[in-house]
C-alpha cells in the first residue's frame, strides 16, 4: 500500500487538483495525499519546497495574509536553511538630522521595495542604517546635523537622508540624500537638495522612493526635508516648510511586521519640518518626520529630524534622524 502524508493546509483549499491531462490522479482523499502524487506535483513544478529561514528582531511572523515576515530593526543576518523561492524586501535608510537652528528639516531615508528576489540556501547580511546625529548644544555658528546612514539587504540599497541646512552659515547648506534635506532660513547657498534614491541602481523589480528638500525664502522660514513620496514644503515669510510625506506600503503595516506600536502604520521615510521662529514649527511628514522644533525622526521609520529653532539660550538644536528598517517577506508554503 502506498505511503501517505498529510498536507499542512485545510482540506477546503485542496479540493480541485485533478490533472487536466489525466496523466496522474490527484484526487484528494479524506485529508491524505499518496506519496507518488506529491512526487509528481513537485516534479511538474506545481509545488515548491517552501523557504525555511530565520533572522530578524521579529522572526517568522505569520499574520494570516499569505506571507511570512522577518523584520530587522538592527543589523543582523537572514539565513535560508532550506527550500528556494522568490521574496520581497523593503529597505529603509536612516533619516537625516535636522539643521542646528533657524533651519531646514532633515530628509527622510530613501526607501527601496524589491518584489522579485530569488533566494536559495545561504546567509545574507542585513545592515540597518542609523539616523543622522545632531549636536547636543547650540554654539554659534552651530555645527550641522549629519546625514542618515544607508541600509542594505539581499543586494538592495537604500540611501541615507540628507541633513537639513542651517541659517546663513557658510558650508552648512542642506545636503542631498535618499531624500534631500530642507534649506536653512535666509541661506544664500543652493536652494534645493535633491533626492538621490530614485537614481540608485538596484535589482530588477525594485521601486526606489525619494524626493528633494524644500526651498527657503530669502527673508523667511526654512524648507522641510524631502519625504520618500513627496518633496519638502517650501519656506516663505512667516512660514516654515513641512516635511514631505513618506511612502505608504500597505503590505508592510505595523501589525504585519510584528511592531504594533510603530506609528504611522505602513508609511516610511517622512521628512522633518523646518524650524525658524517666530513662524510656527513646520510639521513633520507622515512616515516618521520630526516636528520643526528639534524633534527627532521616528526610529525604524527613517524619519528626518526636525529643524532647530534658535541659537539663543533656550533654543533647540536640530533633531536626530530616525533609524531605518529592513523587512523581508515571502509566501507561506505548503506541501
Amino acid at each position: 500500500m502506498p505511503r501517505k502524508i498529510r498536507p499542512s493546509v485545510p482540506s477546503s483549499s485542496l479540493q480541485s487538483v485533478t490533472n487536466a491531462a489525466g496523466a496522474v490522479d490527484h484526487k484528494y482523499n479524506s485529508g491524505i495525499w499518496h506519496i507518488h502524487e506529491v512526487t509528481e506535483r513537485l516534479k511538474d513544478g506545481d509545488w515548491k519546497i517552501p523557504l525555511i529561514a530565520t533572522g530578524g528582531n521579529q522572526s517568522k511572523i505569520v499574520p494570516g495574509n499569505g506571507f511570512v515576515y522577518h523584520t530587522f530593526t538592527s543589523s543582523g543576518t537572514f539565513v535560508v536553511s532550506g527550500g528556494s523561492g522568490v521574496a520581497e524586501i523593503v529597505v529603509v535608510a536612516g533619516g537625516g538630522g535636522g539643521g542646528p537652528y533657524q533651519s531646514g528639516g532633515g530628509g527622510g531615508g530613501g526607501v527601496a521595495h524589491a518584489t522579485d528576489i530569488t533566494l536559495s540556501s545561504g546567509s545574507y547580511p542585513i545592515v540597518v542604517g542609523a539616523g543622522g546625529s545632531t549636536p547636543a548644544s547650540v554654539p554659534n555658528p552651530a555645527p550641522s546635523g549629519g546625514p542618515g546612514v544607508n541600509s542594505t539587504g539581499l543586494g538592495v540599497t537604500a540611501l541615507g537622508g540628507g541633513r537639513g541646512g542651517a541659517r546663513a552659515v557658510p558650508n552648512q547648506s542642506a545636503m542631498a540624500g535618499g531624500s534631500g534635506g530642507g534649506a536653512g532660513a535666509q541661506h544664500s547657498a543652493p536652494l534645493v537638495a535633491p533626492g538621490t534614491q530614485p537614481g540608485q541602481s538596484n535589482p530588477p523589480g525594485t521601486t526606489n522612493y525619494g524626493s528633494a528638500g524644500g526651498r527657503m525664502a530669502g527673508s523667511g522660514g526654512g524648507g522641510g526635508g524631502g519625504g520618500a513620496a513627496a518633496v519638502g514644503g517650501n519656506g516663505s515669510s512667516g512660514v516654515n516648510g513641512a516635511g514631505g510625506a513618506g511612502v505608504t506600503l500597505p503590505g508592510y503595516t505595523s501589525a504585519f511586521i510584528g511592531l504594533p506600536s510603530l506609528p504611522d502604520t505602513g508609511v516610511y521615510g517622512g521628512g522633518g519640518g523646518a524650524g525658524d521662529p517666530p513662524a510656527p514649527d513646520g510639521a513633520g511628514g507622515n512616515g516618521g518626520g520630526g516636528l520643526g522644533n528639534g524633534s527627532a525622526g521616528d526610529a525604524n521609520k527613517g524619519g528626518g529630524g526636525g529643524g532647530g529653532t534658535s541659537d539663543a539660550p533656550g533654543g533647540s538644536t536640530g533633531g536626530n534622524g530616525g533609524s531605518g528598517i529592513v523587512i523581508i517577506r515571502y509566501p507561506t508554503g505548503v506541501l
